[in-house]
């Protein structure tokens, strides 16, 4: 609970919440303790945990005479070749 100021701006931080689905809903209460209807739920999951590491790494060169799938340590004539594999689905892959 928290208690709104003179302007009606309320803040509640929580304390840590576990992962997977939280479902909240809010009421306001006055001072002389009539209670609000609840507000509709409001869904969020938390999920603290890292990603699984990205997997079949592949580098695709796609310019040139020489194309195909580059390997360690390789020479390439593509300035802008094409990266792809696996990750956590929605996740984010940064090269």
């Amino acid at each position: 609970s928290g208690q709104a100021d003179a302007n009606g701006k309320w803040e509640i931080t929580t304390s840590a919440l576990a992962d997977g689905l939280h479902n909240v809903t809010a009421t306001a209460t006055n001072t002389v303790g009539q209670v609000s209807e609840p507000t509709g739920v409001w869904s969020f999951s938390v999920d603290t945990s890292k990603p699984a590491n990205v997997t079949d790494l592949l580098v695709l060169d796609d310019v040139g005479n020489q194309t195909g799938p580059l390997h360690n340590g390789d020479t390439t004539d593509d300035d802008r070749p094409t990266f792809s594999g696996g990750a956590e689905a929605g996740g984010k892959v940064i090269i």
